[in-house]
């Protein structure tokens, strides 16, 4: 399985990071299916820690890169919330700052509000950058989708916790589910509880 993960993350960017997740995901499903949830359940936590460290590389190094304060100037004010932003710094640095990297990042834009900045032709980035056709094409739903995919393999890390606790597969979970009384779903959703016993 190693020998995938090298090639799906051995070309720059992030071209073939969709492939290498789908390519994971059936391998574990596979081993589940097979009722090696062990195995399943550590195939899935070697993906998700090959994926998390490629992830965070391209995160930090290429999206974000050395000027994340960019995010926060008026050309991103539709397409990047606030939100969103501190999300892709928490991400990418692995530190849980939430609005303090608001703060970081006025410090060091460093441009006062009563200066000559307004003279300044070519904006506070001084034409660094690759960007804002780039920047809201390609850099911005990147992070996002590298954010969504986090999310996603944290939900199936406690999936395939639950799995092997319960020594059930993923498709006997399913019909399982499939044959709950619709009555006991609310709104969609059917909140489970441990069998007393």
């Amino acid at each position: 399985m190693h020998v995938i993960y090298e090639r799906y993350f051995s070309i720059p960017g992030i071209i073939r990071e969709p492939y290498f997740s789908l390519t994971a995901l059936a391998q574990v499903r596979c081993s589940a299916e097979l009722g090696l949830l062990d195995i399943a359940r550590g195939e899935f936590e070697d993906a998700k820690n090959v994926w998390k460290t490629q992830a965070l590389r391209i995160a930090k190094e290429m999206l974000i890169g050395e000027y994340p304060e960019r995010f926060l100037a008026t050309d991103f004010a539709e397409d990047v919330p606030v939100s969103a932003f501190v999300s892709w710094m928490d991400f990418a640095y692995e530190e849980t700052k939430g609005y303090v990297w608001i703060d970081e990042m006025r410090k060091k834009i460093a441009e006062p509000w009563y200066g000559g900045f307004w003279d300044n032709k070519l904006g506070l980035n001084q034409g660094k950058g690759v960007g804002l056709e780039k920047e809201k094409t390609m850099v911005i739903p990147t992070l996002q989708k590298l954010i969504a995919r986090n999310n996603v393999f944290e939900g199936f890390s406690a999936q395939y916790e639950i799995l092997e606790s319960q020594h059930i597969t993923s498709s006997e979970f399913g019909s399982r589910l499939a044959q709950i009384p619709k009555e006991s779903i609310i709104n969609g959703y059917c909140v489970l509880q441990p069998v007393k016993g």
